[in-house]
C-alpha cells in the first residue's frame, strides 16, 4: 500500500518499505531514490536512482526494488 513519511522535512510518497537486519529501507516514487533509516526514522544512506521507484521486498538478505521508470528491479544487499 502507498503510504505518506516524512523524508528529510518533506513529504513524499513512499510506495515500499522494507525491515532488514534491523534497518527500514523505503523506497520513493517522486524523489527517485531509497532510504535507509534506523527504526526510529534517522537516516543512515540515501540512494538515488535515475526514475520512480516503486515498492519493494526482502528476500534473504537482499532487498528488491522496483525501478517503475526503467522497467526493472535493483537488488540491494550491505557491503561489508
Amino acid at each position: 500500500p502507498w503510504g505518506i513519511a516524512v523524508v528529510r522535512g518533506s513529504q513524499t510518497l513512499v510506495p515500499g518499505e522494507a525491515v532488514l537486519r534491523g534497518v527500514l529501507v523505503v523506497s520513493e516514487y517522486g524523489g527517485r531514490r531509497a532510504q535507509v533509516l534506523t527504526l526510529a526514522g534517522v537516516p543512515l544512506q540515501v540512494l538515488t536512482f535515475g526514475s520512480c521507484l516503486g515498492g519493494m521486498c526482502v528476500s534473504g538478505e537482499r532487498v528488491w526494488v522496483v525501478d517503475q521508470g526503467a522497467h526493472k528491479v535493483h537488488v540491494l544487499e550491505e557491503k561489508f
